[in-house]
């Protein structure tokens, strides 16, 4: 399981998803959970929810290729 700074370094590296964080958008985005939308659980409670340090979420979304 990939942990903080692995998931840092895969979203510093990023170039096509835009890093946001909201989850919702028609345009293609990155989201690190533990950092943004769920920053105000405890370690525990992120454990609980299935949020771990390095989990990123993509959401593909329908912008024009070009």
């Amino acid at each position: 399981m990939a942990d903080f700074e692995t998931a840092k370094k895969i979203l510093d590296k990023v170039e096509l998803f835009s890093i946001v964080a909201n989850i919702g958008d028609s345009k293609s985005i990155i989201n690190h959970w533990a950092s943004t939308t769920h920053q105000q659980l405890s370690p525990d409670e992120l454990e609980k929810a299935g949020v771990s340090a390095g989990l990123i979420c993509l959401s593909v979304g329908i912008e024009d290729i070009e």
